[in-house]
């Protein structure tokens, strides 16, 4: 049987791929990890013939490998218009925010220093789970332990109910988070040329509704984003694309156009607190930002 999500593990410890892979499995219902021990292989399975490719959901790609490292294979792969939309997350021992900020730079979605224990490979597990493979399985979103860190999260969000269930849930976790909401494209772009000139003046997170009301709106404005931090020469900020939708086109325009992270919006209202708590605490505590 054909598996909803397929993941590329590649890491030349097979210990450390051993650990991962378990963590994911099991957390994980109908998914299926590929392990490989060197970028060369990876490579040559992404730039295979048509017949042969293989496409995944998400790559998890370790730091320090030899002959080609992390950063070398992920230049490769944001090289090709047809594998740029493929998320890949990078995991390294090395935690320098001088690499972190090379690795964003490179065009990774999203940077996790290497679990060590058991419960920090579940806690791996569990971000990737939320973050890049939308599994909303009830049962899978755990409450998280509160986070007492300042934080500017912007949102852009053009129904007021949807507003009003983020701002809720964000707080639960981040009471003292400084939410500022944006309502629609041109605002956003007003208030991102005015904003985005320094370090100091930048959000730690930006959540971006794709329909605004439409999907080329919320895609231009990512683009626009990009562009004003871009030129003036700053450290990224996760980008973080949320809608109903779970459209493989809508997926993919999201990440071809260097959004860090896309998740689907549970249908449930009730599951919205317990999902953006895991939200906020996995891009606050697990995976590792330049600005920190």
């Amino acid at each position: 049987m054909k598996k909803d999500k397929t993941v590329l593990l590649v890491d030349d410890d097979e210990d450390d791929r051993l650990l991962l892979s378990d963590a994911l499995t099991e957390l994980i219902e109908n998914i299926e990890v590929i392990e490989m021990g060197s970028g060369k292989e990876l490579l040559s399975i992404l730039l295979s013939g048509e017949t042969e490719r293989i496409i995944p959901d998400l790559i998890l790609l370790d730091m320090n490998m030899p002959e080609l490292n992390g950063l070398e294979i992920l230049s490769k792969i944001k090289e090709d218009r047809s594998l740029r939309e493929i998320p890949t997350v990078m995991l390294s021992t090395a935690s320098h925010k001088d690499l972190i900020a090379q690795a964003y730079r490179a065009g990774v979605n999203a940077f996790m220093v290497k679990p060590i224990t058991a419960s920090e490979y579940e806690m791996v597990a569990s971000a990737v789970n939320i973050c890049f493979l939308n599994n909303l399985a009830p049962g899978h979103l755990d409450a998280v332990f509160k986070s007492h860190k300042d934080s500017n999260i912007v949102v852009i969000e053009d129904n007021d109910d949807h507003w009003n269930l983020l701002n809720f849930s964000i707080k639960q976790s981040m009471p003292r988070v400084n939410m500022i909401r944006l309502r629609d494209q041109r605002g956003a772009m007003e208030y991102f040329e005015s904003s985005l000139k320094s370090v100091d003046s930048l959000p730690d997170m930006i959540l971006l509704d794709l329909y605004l009301p439409v999907r080329d709106a919320g895609l231009a404005l990512l683009e626009h984003i990009r562009y004003r931090i871009e030129i003036n020469k700053l450290p990224p900020v996760p980008i973080i694309v949320l809608s109903y939708s779970d459209n493989r086109e809508d997926v993919k325009a999201s990440y071809a156009r260097q959004a860090n992270s896309y998740m689907i919006k549970p249908l449930d209202p009730n599951n919205w607190p317990v999902y953006f708590k895991n939200l906020t605490h996995f891009w606050s505590k697990t995976i590792s930002l330049p600005k920190q």
